[in-house]
């Protein structure tokens, strides 16, 4: 038996609407609702509160003062969730998931899942992890699964809590840093969680706690730009400097970043292009660029268009946006000379010239950058 069909019997149980981990009635379900009630109820739902289309959906679905009906049921939690009523729009996703009054689709199900959950909705959180651990309805992935597993239980779902113990010892494959990382970036873009860049960077910060050295480059952005904290160059700065201490070619670029703005530091245009150079050395795109532009104005070095030009191939090789738009404006600048050192230096590469210039030549789109560009 796989391992994603083990959980997924285990958690088949918090799909159920109540979301508990107990077994459905076997019979009727208790009438809770007066007659009395279920008028008032229907007269407000027929006026458009959300509130009572969700009540009345419950109803139908339960067959609570009123005759069974998944159909009309899913009709209700519709008008509702199309308002932005959280539980409804989980309501409607488990119909989908089911195919309970609605034709069975588990996409259109993640789909009104991820309307609730972005919304803090701790059932639709569940059902997300569950989602994606199982890879029904959504694409199986085991670290957004926990990330909405863990969100859930921050929610105080019991059934989450579950499997987040559960997932714990699946640890060995991956880590619990690239979760952490997973929900603040799910904070930080606004898309899966409504943005709070106060919770992007508690989640970063949990992150570094755990050595992650992607999260050092992407707590520090936020720390120079004050985006969800106070602005803190000095610890922006130290974050970098951990990080390029393990090698992490971001970490250099951010160095960079901080030496030739002055940001935590005297600045200091020559150590900015030493950092900038060590991370383009280690491959990281945007510092190639750096370098480039850097080599062509004479920032920090001695000015050289030669350099310059091998920097911006270099760059433009990785598809680095800008790069081949720059190279052309460089070129115009640039002596017979200077053409002819380039021409011989690819030619030591091993380098056709001719179409390398003619690969220089094509089109290339706007450049968009900033001090943690190049995360990797």
């Amino acid at each position: 038996m796989s391992r994603l069909f083990v959980l997924a019997f285990a958690l088949l149980a918090g799909l159920l609407r109540g979301q508990e981990a107990t077994p459905a009635p076997t019979s009727a379900p208790q009438k809770n609702l007066s007659q009395v009630d279920l008028a008032e109820i229907r007269e407000k739902a027929e006026a458009g509160d959300p509130e009572a289309e969700l009540t009345l959906g419950l109803a139908y679905e339960d067959g609570d003062a009123v005759p069974q009906n998944d159909s009309v049921a899913a009709n209700w939690y519709r008008k509702a969730a199309e308002q932005g009523n959280a539980a409804a729009q989980n309501q409607l996703g488990l119909m989908y998931w089911n195919g309970h009054g609605v034709e069975k689709d588990k996409e259109k199900a993640v789909q009104w899942y991820h309307k609730a959950g972005k919304q803090r909705n701790a059932k639709a959180m569940f059902n997300l992890g569950a989602a994606y651990y199982n890879g029904e309805g959504a694409p199986a992935d085991l670290v957004v699964s926990y990330a909405w597993f863990l969100l859930a239980q921050e929610a105080r779902s019991a059934p989450a809590a579950e499997a987040v113990k559960r997932m714990d010892t699946e640890h060995h494959l991956f880590s619990i840093s690239d979760v952490q990382i997973k929900i603040a970036e799910m904070y930080e873009k606004g898309e899966d969680l409504r943005q709070d860049y106060i919770e992007a960077a508690n989640w970063y910060r949990k992150a570094v706690e755990s050595h992650n050295v992607k999260a050092n480059i992407r707590l520090a952005t936020l720390l120079v730009d004050g985006v969800g904290v106070n602005k803190d160059y000095s610890e922006a700065l130290r974050l970098c400097e951990a990080a390029s201490k393990k090698g992490y070619p971001p970490g250099f670029y951010c160095l960079g970043f901080m030496y030739l703005h002055g940001f935590g530091v005297k600045q200091d245009s020559s150590e900015a292009m030493k950092q900038y150079k060590k991370a383009a050395e280690l491959g990281h795109e945007n510092a190639m660029l750096t370098v480039a532009q850097m080599y062509w104005k004479g920032e920090g070095v001695t000015a050289s268009r030669t350099d310059a030009y091998l920097w911006f191939f270099s760059a433009a090789r990785r598809s680095v946006p800008g790069a081949k738009q720059q190279a052309a404006q460089l070129r115009k600048e640039m002596s017979e000379a200077e053409t002819s050192r380039v021409d011989k230096k690819l030619k030591e590469a091993h380098l056709d010239v001719k179409k390398v210039h003619e690969f220089m030549e094509g089109a290339d789109p706007p450049r968009v950058a900033g001090p943690g560009s190049n995360v990797n």
